[in-house]
């Protein structure tokens, strides 16, 4: 891994994101209701999240968490181009060769 770029999100960084004032109780009950678990209104937030970030987690986490908070997805930017002229098979194959 290259010094300064973040490649997956570690447990510290979830723990972290858990424990913004951003993220709701709400927030934190849907997403644990996502995995089928149900935890009490009195939990204290570090131990949820505590909880949370020790557990596997996948893409559709990261996104929910990023969007709760406002992350951008960093999407890379791309152009398109029309063509308008006519191509047939063989011109392109002997361009390939």
């Amino acid at each position: 891994m290259k010094t300064g770029n973040l490649y997956y999100a570690s447990d510290k960084s979830l723990y972290d994101a858990l424990c913004q004032h951003k993220f709701k109780k709400n927030d934190l009950r849907d997403i644990f209701f996502s995995r089928g678990v149900i935890h009490s209104s009195e939990t204290e937030r570090e131990d949820i999240a505590t909880h949370f970030s020790r557990l596997n987690h996948d893409y559709i986490d990261y996104q929910y968490i990023a969007n709760i908070l406002g992350f951008s997805s960093g999407k890379e930017k791309n152009s398109v181009s029309v063509v308008t002229s006519k191509f047939t098979n063989e011109i392109v194959e002997e361009s390939l060769t």
